[in-house]
């Protein structure tokens, strides 16, 4: 390895600002259900491998470009790991702003295989729908609307069929192209690759989401993270013929990493801060918190949940329409196969 290579290494990560690590014992948790050996990913603080080339879409109705440089940026960011009538006729994306008001809570449960039984939320009203990073419901009660989502576009096929199987009414794009470790797309990929597997999804009665994004940051204007990546996205996408059908934001934000801790009114603050400029990139159309997290003590996670959802919740916040804590798992929102007290907090606030 040359010292060269070395030095600009060093370089490009320092222009990165990481956002919050996800704590180490997720790598435990078992996200094989979707195909990501997760167990493979540090969340212990580190940057995780950043790829040596972005991931390249394949696509038949849109050119994508794909860099011919590697990605310089990443973040590590707790992953967000990880139907509708066939194929109806795509949309043109709307400039109004507004979908449909989903059925059900606001409130909804992030999962996975590894999950408690989800039969203890059962007894709380709050709760209306759930996702788990996949296109198949699998552990989750009927009493729950299901959204699906196609984490990247190698799992169109599995996505297509499971949605001829269970409709949906909302539909999740790529899950954060903009981190390495996770969908690791370029944004004109991304765009290529939205059009091509989820426009033919939506109708009047389907709405699409945009990509997920992480809550990253990055000086690097070619490799754009979080709410920028965003921007960059919808951008793209109205300017594409045809454009992206786009009906809500889908985005993520993790507090302060444990190196560095911050406050709980800190965080809420910032939380806050966050989701407003999410709407505010989002032109208007509905927000969705899919996930967010404070990174700390259980006690101070249930501090963060408790203000969190009163100020969610109030009529001003009308255009986040759904969001959803990260997430069902023991130590955060479950103790053993029993709510814990972030839990208690998160289904009966």
């Amino acid at each position: 390895m040359s010292r060269l290579y070395v030095l600009s290494v060093l370089s490009a990560l320092s222009a990165v600002s990481f956002a919050a690590p996800k704590p180490q014992n997720w790598n435990t948790i078992d996200w094989s259900h979707i195909g990501v050996d997760w167990k493979t990913v540090n969340y212990g603080g580190q940057p995780a491998t950043v790829a040596t080339t972005p991931a390249q879409v394949q696509v038949t109705t849109v050119a994508a470009v794909v860099p011919t440089t590697p990605l310089t940026s990443s973040s590590v960011v707790p992953h967000s790991t990880s139907s509708p009538s066939p194929s109806p006729s795509p949309k043109p994306d709307s400039s109004s702003g507004s979908s449909s008001s989903p059925s059900g809570g606001k409130r909804g449960l992030a999962y996975n295989p590894s999950s408690p039984p989800l039969d203890i939320f059962s007894s709380f009203s709050s709760i209306g729908w759930g996702w788990d990073w996949d296109s198949a419901r699998a552990s989750l009660p009927s009493q729950y609307e299901f959204v699906p989502m196609l984490w990247e576009p190698s799992r169109a096929d599995k996505f297509d069929s499971d949605l001829k199987t269970s409709p949906a009414s909302y539909l999740l794009s790529f899950n954060e192209p903009d981190i390495p470790s996770q969908a690791n797309m370029n944004v004109a990929s991304a765009v290529a690759g939205h059009i091509q597997h989820m426009n033919k999804h939506a109708s009047d009665s389907v709405k699409i989401g945009a990509v997920s994004v992480s809550n990253g940051a990055s000086q690097d204007p070619n490799a754009p993270m979080g709410l920028d990546y965003l921007k960059a996205f919808l951008d793209q996408c109205a300017s594409s013929l045809p454009s992206c059908v786009v009906d809500f934001c889908p985005v993520h934000w993790y507090g302060c990493p444990t190196s560095s801790p911050c406050s709980v009114d800190d965080d809420f603050k910032a939380f806050q801060t966050a989701m407003t400029n999410a709407i505010s990139t989002c032109n208007g159309k509905p927000v969705w918190i899919t996930e967010f997290q404070k990174i700390g003590s259980q006690d101070e996670q249930t501090q963060f949940v408790k203000q969190a959802i009163d100020w969610l919740e109030q009529p001003a916040q009308a255009k986040i329409e759904r969001y959803s804590y990260f997430m069902v798992q023991d130590g955060i929102l479950t103790s053993g196969n029993s709510l814990s007290s972030t839990g208690t907090a998160y289904a009966s606030a």
